[in-house]
């Protein structure tokens, strides 16, 4: 089996912001609107930067699905394929939704 690790929506942000790949484990287009998350990126877009990608680029995959199953088989996929920092969001969408950072500026109330 190949190599993946899991990481929670607040941590995933983080890496995010340090400059990790959040990407839409469904290929599909109706998989991609059902599941989208503002500031992740579609597989197939994901799958355009592939050539330019290093092995060590952390890639943080995520889905909708209940038990994560899309994001799973699209890590291990990865790690097969020789990347080395590869990631699946615990709890998926709701997860990532639930641990957005707030805007800078934003109002509190």
């Amino acid at each position: 089996m190949a190599a993946y690790s899991t990481i929670d929506g607040r941590q995933a942000w983080r890496d995010v912001g340090l400059g990790a790949l959040l990407i839409n484990g469904f290929e599909d287009a109706e998989g991609w609107y059902r599941s989208q998350v503002a500031g992740s990126m579609s597989f197939v877009d994901f799958q355009q930067q592939l050539d330019d990608l290093s092995p060590d680029k952390e890639l943080i995959f995520y889905c909708d699905c209940d038990d994560d199953g899309k994001a799973i088989e699209q890590a291990e996929k990865f790690a097969r394929q020789g990347y080395t920092n590869v990631r699946v969001v615990e709890g998926g969408r709701n997860a990532l939704e639930q641990n957005r950072p707030q805007q800078a500026g934003a109002a509190r109330g």
